[in-house]
């Protein structure tokens, strides 16, 4: 989880009507340099995947 660096949250006129969003996270793991998330929620994902990414850069 300490590898993502950069989270892209993308909405087009359609998505934000139907209240949805595409997340992209990029990452230093060269397996999964590029994760993207389809059509999730609105909601206050980034915040929570940010918080997990400095707590397990803590427990480094």
């Amino acid at each position: 989880m300490f590898r993502v660096k950069v989270y892209i949250i993308t909405q087009s006129f359609i998505l934000q009507l139907a209240r949805l969003m595409y997340l992209t996270l990029k990452t230093t793991d060269p397996e999964n340099a590029v994760i993207h998330f389809l059509g999730v929620p609105e909601s206050d994902i980034t915040d929570i995947i940010r918080e997990r990414v400095q707590e397990a850069r803590k427990k480094k």
